[in-house]
Order: C-alpha cells, then structure tokens, then sequence
C-alpha cells in the first residue's frame, strides 16, 4: 500500500514538472531590451525603470553611460514573453552619455531620478505629462542631487526644458536644476507643490530647492494656478516669503499680505541695504537677514599658512542703511541682521510696535560694536529696554539724533458750522529725520491751518472730515492720531453726511530742529 502510494506521489510530481510556467522575473531582476537595460520594480505589477547600461543598479560612483545617440524610451518593453510598463527613469541611467543627442520618454513615465542626466549631451528635453517627480528621493545616497548636470560647477548643456501640456509634475526636487546654466528660462507647471524648499531650514543656507545652483533662477515663472510666485526676483508661496532668487539684490519691499519670511531667505544678500516690510507680517525666521555667517570665524594654524585663511563671507556686510519691523511682528529669529550693520554707526531699526517681538536669540548683529539707531515709540521704552534690544536704546539720543516718536491730537471729534471754527492740539516727539505733516481727507468740508502745536480747522460746507496727524521716517509710517469733525450747515443742529465733492489737503509744519524735532 506504502509503495503504492509512493508510487502515485511521484507520477503526479512528474506531471507538475512537464506543466508550462508562465513567464516572468522577481523583483529587482535585471534585463536588456533594444539595447536598453530595465530594473524590475514590481513584478507583480510589471513595472520597469531604465537603469545604466552597465546593467547595474546605482550604489555610489558610477563610469559613464555608453548611451548613445537618438534614444526612444518605449512605454513598454518584453522580457520572458511578459510586457512591462516602464514607469521611471533610474538613478544615473544617462550619466556622462556625452553623445546622447537626443531623448524621448513614453507617455505613462512616473518619475526621474537624481543625477539621471548627468553630465549628458542632451540639449533640450520634453518631460511627459504623467511625470510627477523630477529628481530626488530615488538617489541611493540618500540625498537629492541635481538631475541633468553633474554639479553646479560643472554645467550641463541643457537649454530647453519642456512640460508637456496637461503636466501632472507635483515635486521639482532639491538641487533639481542645479549646473543649467545654459537655460536662461523656466516655466514651472502649476501643480507643483512642492519645490524641495524644506530640504534645509536651518536657517544658515540661503536655500532655493530645486532652483539651488541655477544661475538663471530669477528667471523662473509659473503657471497660472501654482501656490509659488516670482515677485521682482522673490520667491513667495502664499502668504510666505520663501526666498530671495536673486543675492545681488540692493532693496526690497516684502508685498502687502505676507505675514512669514523663511528662515535663510535673504542668506548673504550682502548688498541689500534697505528692508521694507509690511503691516501684518508675524514672523521673521532664522537667519532671515544674516549677512555675514562665518562673522567672527577663523581657520588657524594651516600647514605652510601661518596666517590661516580667510573664510569668505566672514567680514561684516557693513551695508544696512534701514530696516522696519512692523508692530504686527511677535517673533525674530535667530542671527538677525547678522554682520549688517554700518560701521559708521547710522544703521536705522524701525521698531513700529508699542510690544517688542520675541527675539530667540540675543546675538542679534554679530557686529553690535558698529551701533545702530533703534528708532522706537516713547511709551514703549521700558519694555525695549528690558527686550533683546536693550543694550541697543539710546534714550539719551547720543550725538543729538532724537529717537524716541509719541504723538497725540486732541480733541477726538469735533463740530463746528459752516465758516465756524475748532482749535485742535497736537503734541509730538519726532525723531531727527522724520517728518510730521497735517491732513484734511476733506478739504471741501473742513480746511486746516497750523500754528505751532494749534491746528484751526474752518468749516467750509456741511459733512464730516478726518483731520489725520501722523509722523513718517523715510516712507515709513510711525505713529498716527486723528480726530473726526462735523460740519453743520449754518443755523443747524443737523449733521450732513456728505458733500458733492471732496479734495484733501496736507499741511507739514516748520519743525524746531533744535529741539528735537518737537512740537509742543
């Protein structure tokens, strides 16, 4: 019976053995197709990416790919009788393919890994739309790199970078387009969202992600609809200043509705000398302004240079002639205004908040021994005194520049008739450079005229006007008060709303120079 059954075990093995298997490989396995070599992804999905023409899959350094000529990546490829999707391009597949002149990729190509191109003869490319990352995350390093040249100091050849309409691309990474120096030019599709900015936030690198090492990156647009926008050679996404794309840049004016600078964003910009920031900023992150990293550093002690080296970067910017710091700011980061200030000492920091922001470091100008003027308002001084710009106040006013700024105007609302007069009070400190002028929104309804620290204002016509006071510093608005007046109609007691029609004037009062700038 045991043999018997033995027996049968053995026929029906014999019998599994002489039955065909169906063709195919396991993950990883390695094969050529029309002289091209293609890794399996995922068999069970019958994926593919093209690889070297080593036939080896990249582990570190590489020699150069023989690839040749005009190449055609087809959307599918045959290996054992099976067909399978290609669906990327591998890590250095191309590297150094010096005569690749040409290259076009299937339709249905999900990826491009870091470095697949570099150091190529290609001139020219046609990214295909189902692509949705172009460099990064594939490099075996761990680390994104750039994806057509071989590095920022060895260029590539690449002029002309095309995305294929309807672009499905969301991850342009790090370093993507570093070394293309000879693309003047880029587009980026709108469904990007991500650019590989958040590859360094330490705050000590001027970080541009995938545009990092371009030397035409102020060139860049997007497409209608992307979250990111060049704004005269800044890079905002939203509501945030990413980065400035160009470091040569001498001033800036951060656009209205931006309540975050990123850290690094201005990283050495050791030319721009004056910083407009906007009401309703928040946040200024580290490094934002740090124009000299390396201050203060040095590298003694080196064989056959008894001197050591200098590191560049390390001397001051000496450059800052203004900066405003809105009273919406409640945080500053790290290495503010790092190495900027003039070494004449006539720097301008315009604190407009009665509340001083957090400052996360106390270290705020590395070159604190230059000085600075801290322009501040009056009924704030102890609370910078006792900030982080504490030992920055002058509250003496050193070398008879007056700082400090207050102002009031009183009453709040007034009322007069027609050809009636009020007398209106105002009181100021404003400091050396400054100016103080007086407004009418409504000169038809309500005229002014100043003497001394009286304001006579005159009805002129029924209606209501705002007599506005205000003190400005090299455009920037310090302080402002104002008072609402009502015009009635002669023999009235009513109060028109309106007139048919309006003008405003200003009026700048003479200021005694030798008081300060004071109005009293």
């Amino acid at each position: 019976m045991k043999k018997r059954m033995l027996a049968m075990v053995m026929a029906l093995c014999l019998a599994l053995s002489l039955l065909p298997v169906t063709a195919g490989a396991v993950d990883g396995t390695i094969f050529q197709y029309e002289n091209i070599y293609y890794h399996v992804i995922d068999d069970s999905a019958r994926t593919v990416e093209v690889i070297h023409s080593s036939g080896q899959i990249v582990s570190g350094s590489i020699g150069d790919s023989t690839y040749s000529g005009a190449i055609t990546i087809p959307a599918k490829v045959l290996n054992e009788g099976e067909t399978y999707t290609v669906i990327g391009i591998g890590e250095r597949a191309f590297f150094h393919a010096s005569n690749l002149t040409s290259i076009t990729l299937p339709d249905g190509l999900q990826y491009i890994d870091s470095g697949t191109f570099n150091g190529s003869g290609l001139t020219t490319i046609t990214i295909p739309a189902s692509v949705t990352r172009l460099g990064g995350y594939g490099d075996s390093t761990g680390q994104p790199s750039e994806v057509f040249a071989v590095s920022s100091r060895e260029p590539c050849s690449l002029q002309t970078i095309t995305f294929a309409t309807g672009s499905q691309l969301t991850t342009l990474a790090n370093n993507a387009l570093a070394g293309c120096d000879s693309l003047s030019a880029l587009e980026i599709p709108a469904g990007v969202t991500d650019l590989g900015l958040d590859s360094n936030s330490q705050g000590n690198n001027r970080n541009l992600g995938a545009l990092n090492g371009w030397v035409n990156a102020k060139n860049v647009t997007f497409a209608q609809g992307s979250p990111f926008e060049n704004v005269d050679g800044i890079l905002y996404k939203g509501d945030t200043l990413c980065v400035a794309l160009d470091d040569t840049i001498t001033s800036v004016t951060v656009r209205e509705g931006t309540k975050e600078i990123g850290d690094a964003a201005f990283f050495l910009c050791k030319n721009l000398a004056n910083i407009t920031l906007p009401d309703g900023l928040e946040k200024i992150g580290d490094g934002a302004f740090n124009f000299a990293p390396l201050f203060g550093t040095s590298i003694p002690g080196i064989p056959g240079m008894p001197g050591g080296i200098t590191i560049p970067g390390a001397e001051s910017a000496n450059v800052l002639n203004q900066i405003n710091i809105p009273a919406t700011v409640t945080e500053v980061g790290a290495d503010f205004l790092k190495g900027a200030l003039k070494e004449n000492g006539t720097s301008l920091i315009i604190m407009q908040g009665t509340t001083p922001p957090v400052f996360t470091d106390t270290t705020l100008f590395e070159n604190a021994e230059n000085g600075a003027k801290i322009i501040y308002p009056e009924s704030a001084q102890a609370a910078y005194e006792s900030s982080a710009l504490g030992s920055y106040i002058d509250s003496t006013g050193s070398g008879g520049d007056q700082l400090a700024y207050s102002l009031t105007l009183t009453p709040a609302s007034a009322s007069v008739t027609v050809s009636g007069t009020a007398a209106l009070t105002v009181e100021s400190e404003v400091p050396t450079d400054a100016e103080l002028s007086i407004s009418s929104n409504n000169s038809a309804v309500a005229s002014i005229q100043q003497s001394g620290n009286t304001i006579t204002v005159t009805g002129v016509s029924a209606g209501t006007a705002t007599i506005t006071a205000s003190i400005t510093l090299n455009g920037v608005p310090l302080t402002s008060a104002a008072c609402t007046v009502t015009v009635n109609a002669a023999g009235g007691t009513g109060t028109s709303s309106g007139s048919s029609g309006s003008s405003s004037t200003t009026y700048s009062p003479t200021l005694d120079v030798s008081d300060g700038g004071t109005i009293k």
